[in-house]
C-alpha cells in the first residue's frame, strides 16, 4: 500500500513538473513575443518619428499598436483577399481616433448647386485605360500630416493635372494658400472644408501661387497676401459629374485628372498597402481625393487609380486603386462614394506672358512682374561678414549629443548640429530572414528618411534616397562584415529637423559607431 502510494505521489510530482514546464514555456513565450512587439513599435516609432508625452501615454499606443498590427497580419494571411493591409504612420491609432482626421465636409455636399451641363456628356469612346502620372500631369505625392485640409490637396492637384495639360508645364501649386486664405466660408484650413469652395476662390482670387512661393505647414496661419498674390496658375470655371454615374466619371478621368471625395473610414482604408482595394465602402463622405487613371488589374478587375495625400508611406507609394464596375446590386453604394468636380477651366498665367511678349512688353493690368534687380555680392572674406544664421565666417555651428535615445536599439544617438536635428539608431547584428541564411558574409542595410515637418519642403524628395546610398559607401567599408555571416545590421537616421550639412551629419554618426560595431554592448556610446 505504501509502495503504491509512493508510485502515485511520484506520477503526480511528474504531471505537476510537466504541466509548470508548459505554462512557463507558454509564458516565456508570450514575454518573448511582446518583447519582439515592443522591438518593432520601436523601430516604428523611429521610423515615423513618433514621440509620447510620458510612459502611460506610450504603453496606450503601444496596445493600439499590437492590436492593429495583429489585425493586419490575421487579414494577410487570408489567401483570398484582392488587396494588402501594411503597417504605416497610423499604426498606433485606433479606427474611431483616424476617422476623426478626416475633416471634409461630406455632409455638406447636398447643398451644392449642381450644374446643368457635362463638358464630356457626348464622349463615345475612351480608351481602355489612362494613368495621368505617365503623361506628366500628376505632381509628387504630397503629405498633408495632422491638418484636416485633404479638401485642398485634392483641388490642388486636379488644378496641376489641367495646368499641365493646357500649358504644357507640371508646376506645383500652393495647398498653403487654400488653408490660410480661403477662410471665409464653409472652407476652415485644417478643421475641414469642400473642394467646390476651393474652386471658386481660386476663380474669385484669379489663381493659386506655386507651393515653393507660399509652402506647407500643416496649420492654420494668416494669410499671406503678398505671396498669394504672385499666381502661377489660375481657371475659369468647374462642373460636377453627373451624380450616381461611373460612365460619366469614367468619360472625365479619361480626359483630365478629377477631384473626387470618398468614405475612407474603413479600416482596410486606414492600413491599405496594395492590391485593388474591395472593401466596405458607404456614403459618409469624409476625405477628398484625386482620380488620376483607371486600368485593369491582371487578374480582370478594373479599378480607379487614386492619388491620396498622406505621403508615400501610404498605399502603393501614395496611390490606391479601388475597384470599379461592380455589380449592379452594389453599384449605388460604390458610386455614391463620388462627389465629382471636373474643371472646364484653361490656364492664363502663361498665355498672359505670351500676349506681353506680342506687344512689345505691354502688360495687361492683371501681370506685374516684378523688375530683376542687380544686387552687389558681399565679398565672404571681409572681417565683419555675418552668415544668415547669424554666425561668423569661423564660427562652427552649435553641437548637442546624447545617446541612448531609442532604447530599443543596439545602439542609438540624438544629435543637434545648429537646426540640424538627427537620432541615428543601430539594430544588431541580428540573424538574417530566410533569404539571406546562407550567406558568407553579413548585410548592412542603411536607410536615410525625413519627417513630414523637417523641412518648409514636405516629401522626402530624392535627397534621402542619396544620402542613404552615400551612407551605405561610407559605412560598408569600415564594418567588417565578414565576421557576422547570416547577420544583417541596420542602421536607420531620422532628420526630425534639416538645417544644413545632413550628409556629414549622417556619416559621423554611423562611423563612430563602426569602430564598436564588434562589441555592441558599448554600440550606443559608438554613436556618440
Amino acid at each position: 500500500m505504501a509502495y503504491s502510494n509512493k508510485i502515485l505521489f511520484q506520477c503526480i510530482s511528474l504531471a505537476l513538473v510537466v504541466l509548470f514546464g508548459i505554462l512557463s514555456l507558454e509564458a516565456n513565450g508570450r514575454i518573448l513575443e511582446d518583447s519582439i512587439m515592443h522591438e518593432r513599435h520601436e523601430k516604428w516609432m523611429v521610423q515615423h518619428g513618433k514621440y509620447y508625452k510620458d510612459s502611460n501615454e506610450k504603453e496606450l499606443r503601444f496596445k493600439i499598436f499590437k492590436e492593429n498590427v495583429e489585425r493586419i497580419e490575421a487579414f494577410n494571411s487570408d489567401g483570398n483577399k484582392s488587396y494588402k493591409l501594411g503597417i504605416n504612420q497610423f499604426a498606433d491609432l485606433t479606427n474611431d481616433e483616424f476617422k476623426g482626421r478626416n475633416k471634409f465636409k461630406g455632409h455638406m455636399c447636398s447643398t451644392i448647386t449642381k450644374t446643368p451641363t457635362f463638358r464630356y456628356e457626348n464622349v463615345s469612346a475612351v480608351p481602355p485605360s489612362i494613368d495621368w502620372r505617365q503623361k506628366g500631369a500628376v505632381t509628387p505625392i504630397k503629405d498633408q500630416g495632422q491638418c484636416g485640409c485633404c479638401w485642398a490637396f485634392s483641388a490642388v492637384a486636379a488644378t496641376e493635372g489641367i495646368t499641365k495639360l493646357t500649358t504644357g508645364k507640371l508646376i506645383s501649386l500652393s495647398e498653403q494658400e487654400l488653408v490660410d486664405c480661403d477662410t471665409k466660408g464653409v472652407d476652415q484650413g485644417c478643421q475641414g472644408g469642400l473642394m467646390d469652395n476651393a474652386f471658386k476662390f481660386i476663380i474669385q482670387n484669379k489663381g493659386l501661387t506655386t507651393e515653393s512661393n507660399y509652402p506647407y505647414t500643416a496649420s492654420d496661419g494668416t494669410c499671406n497676401t503678398k505671396a498669394e498674390s504672385n499666381h502661377a496658375a489660375s481657371i475659369k470655371g468647374f462642373e460636377d459629374v453627373p451624380a450616381n454615374s461611373e460612365s460619366a466619371l469614367l468619360k472625365s478621368v479619361a480626359n483630365q485628372p478629377v477631384s473626387v471625395a470618398i468614405d475612407a473610414s474603413d479600416f482596410g482604408f486606414q492600413f491599405y498597402s496594395g492590391g485593388v482595394f474591395t472593401g466596405s465602402c458607404g456614403t459618409s463622405l469624409d476625405h477628398g481625393v484625386t482620380a488620376v487613371g483607371y486600368g485593369v488589374s491582371d487578374d480582370g478587375t478594373k479599378y480607379w487609380l487614386v492619388k491620396n495625400s498622406w505621403g508615400e508611406t501610404w498605399g502603393e507609394q501614395g496611390y490606391i486603386r479601388m475597384q470599379r464596375d461592380i455589380d449592379a446590386k452594389q453599384v449605388c453604394v460604390r458610386v455614391r462614394v463620388f462627389v465629382f468636380s471636373l474643371f472646364t477651366a484653361l490656364v492664363t498665367a502663361v498665355r498672359r506672358k505670351r500676349t506681353m511678349a506680342g506687344k512689345g512688353g505691354s502688360a495687361p493690368a492683371t501681370y506685374s512682374p516684378s523688375p530683376t534687380v542687380q544686387k552687389k555680392k558681399t565679398s565672404i572674406f571681409q572681417e565683419d561678414w555675418v552668415r544668415p544664421d547669424g554666425r561668423g565666417f569661423h564660427q562652427c555651428r552649435p553641437a548637442f549629443f546624447r545617446t541612448g535615445a531609442v532604447n530599443a536599439a543596439s545602439g542609438s544617438a540624438y544629435a543637434e548640429f545648429g537646426n540640424t536635428k538627427i537620432i541615428v539608431s543601430v539594430f544588431g547584428p541580428r540573424e538574417s530572414k530566410k533569404a539571406m541564411m546562407y550567406s558568407d558574409i553579413g548585410r548592412l542595410n542603411c536607410n536615410v528618411s525625413y519627417t513630414t515637418f523637417a523641412s518648409p519642403v514636405r516629401g522626402q524628395g530624392s535627397d534621402h534616397k542619396e544620402y542613404t546610398a552615400m551612407l551605405h559607401k561610407a559605412l560598408e567599408g569600415a564594418i567588417i562584415l565578414e565576421s557576422f555571416p547570416k547577420t544583417t545590421v541596420d542602421v536607420f537616421a531620422l532628420v526630425l529637423e534639416s538645417g544644413g550639412s545632413k550628409l556629414s551629419f549622417h556619416n559621423n554618426q554611423g562611423l563612430n559607431f563602426t569602430t564598436r560595431v564588434q562589441n555592441m554592448s558599448d554600440a550606443s556610446e559608438g554613436l556618440a
